[in-house]
């Protein structure tokens, strides 16, 4: 019985079972009975994971572990709205079904992603052993204090353009999230967003390490404060992105956080989502506030509506399969290369979203961006907008291997640099499975940069502060 729960045995049966989906799928929706097939198939191959990681691992089973971490997001983002519709308890979302012949494409190309990234990392590790930290003391406890400045200046840089442009971006909910580009003040918080992620993983590994400590002394009420920041402005993309790096290494370092505390919070965030959601384009700040005037303004539960939020991400996909390749060519890689030249500063703003996959997907398809609102990207829209089916499927395969690498590395090594990777690489990718990709070559190179250098200097002083002992 528990050989089913295998990786080995059933990614190959859930791969079978879509491919047997797909193939059979004649790409023409005559009806919602066409959803039900890829719906059995995201629902096994669900049970299967779950199984892998509780039956398995009942005295070891790590919820964080990368793998766990991707296929929640993952799987949370691209399934629950079609489900939700099929049981009658969502309504017809036409964005979704902009045309209805991709829909169960789209839904079978996310299932081979997640199957993909699945066989790429290969077999979890669903432990963690306690090795000895590559860095000594000296370095943990200075890069300990430096991340803490960091942080501090993050925090500055957070509030201060926000309350310096008061109420001009308090009151509408566009200029908001686009406050960088309001005035030069305002690029210090796009600033701070790169920065923030290599102070907190810096912070969290050090207070790990030396303290076995998430977040060691008083001053991660100040972290925490940060973090917390961009949930109070309706900033959801910022908070996850930021809160995942703190809430893996509680899990990693202090305590390992169990399916019922877990369920618990992901109950309390799904609540949250949706009030946020409708209350921040009416820029609504008072909780009492945001509750009543979203009570009185949804008829859906919070818990479905939530669901609907997060689980429609799959109308990127199909979109794109509306238009890609008939109308328009594949990227080849471009949206990628891009990113990634989004690496080297510039006097012009700190990000911009011009010529991303979700700026192409909503002007293509919606109209001008300055006369709606954007509907964002998703890592799998944006692999398939480059690659096409099959070539995009492998570009899950490929992140797998990399994320097993990094978190392999970390457990084999370590240190703050090590940690640093890892955190980063979690971050972005938490942020990239609802966005695009963006955010995660700065974000990445960034924090090690920053990582590198801090502990070479460090290093260097203690050489030299050791020389000089010895020269007395």
């Amino acid at each position: 019985m528990n050989r089913v729960f295998q990786r080995k045995y059933y990614l190959p049966f859930c791969l079978g079972l879509t491919l047997i989906g797909a193939l059979t799928y004649k790409g023409t929706f005559v009806g919602n009975s066409v959803l039900i097939l890829p719906l059995i198939c995201s629902l096994v191959l669900m049970l299967c994971f779950a199984g892998e990681k509780v039956l398995l691992e009942r005295t070891r089973k790590d919820l964080f572990e990368p793998d766990s971490l991707f296929f929640m997001v993952f799987f949370a983002f691209h399934f629950p709205y079609v489900a939700l519709y099929m049981l009658g308890l969502s309504g017809y979302d036409k964005e979704v079904f902009y045309n209805p012949d991709t829909v169960p494409t789209a839904v079978y190309f996310c299932l081979f992603c997640l199957i993909a990234f699945l066989a790429g990392y290969g077999k979890p590790f669903g432990y963690r052993p306690q090795l000895k930290p590559a860095d000594n003391r000296f370095v943990l406890e200075h890069v300990l204090l430096f991340s803490k400045i960091l942080i501090a200046v993050c925090l500055l840089f957070f509030w201060v353009p926000l309350l310096v442009l008061g109420n001009a971006v308090f009151s509408d909910y566009t200029l908001l999230i686009d406050v960088g580009a309001a005035s030069y003040l305002g690029r210090l918080f796009w600033l701070e967003q790169y920065l923030g992620v290599a102070g907190l993983a810096m912070y969290t590994i050090c207070s790990g390490l030396l303290y076995d400590k998430f977040m060691s002394g008083p001053f991660k009420y100040l972290a925490i404060f940060y973090v917390l920041g961009f949930l109070i402005i309706g900033d959801r993309g910022g908070f996850v992105y930021m809160a995942v790096i703190p809430l893996v290494a509680f899990n990693m370092f202090q305590k390992k956080i169990s399916a019922k505390v877990f369920a618990a919070l992901l109950l309390i965030f799904m609540m949250i989502i949706p009030i946020i959601a409708y209350s921040r384009t009416r820029s609504i700040y008072d909780p009492f506030e945001m509750v009543r005037s979203y009570s009185e303004g949804s008829s859906e539960s919070v818990f479905v509506s939530a669901l609907n939020e997060l689980g429609t991400t799959v109308k990127t996909v199909s979109i794109t399969m509306h238009f890609v390749p008939d109308r328009y060519e594949y990227w080849w890689g471009s949206s990628y290369l891009y990113s990634l030249s989004l690496v080297f500063p510039n006097l012009q703003g700190m990000r911009t979203s011009a010529g991303t996959p979700g700026a192409w997907l909503t002007e293509t398809a919606f109209g001008d961006l300055s006369k709606t609102h954007g509907r964002g990207g998703s890592i799998a829209m944006e692999a398939y907008r480059n690659f096409g089916f099959i070539l995009g499927i492998g570009v899950f395969l490929l992140l797998g291997f990399a994320i097993k690498k990094a978190y392999g590395h970390l457990l084999r090594k370590p240190g703050v640099v090590s940690g640093v990777a890892y955190f980063s690489i979690i971050a972005s990718v938490v942020l990239w499975v609802r966005n695009d990709s963006s955010l995660a070559p700065r974000t990445i190179i960034w924090s090690l940069v920053i990582a590198i250098g801090i502990t070479t200097v460090i290093r260097t002083a203690q050489k030299k502060k050791f020389r000089f002992r010895r020269a007395r």
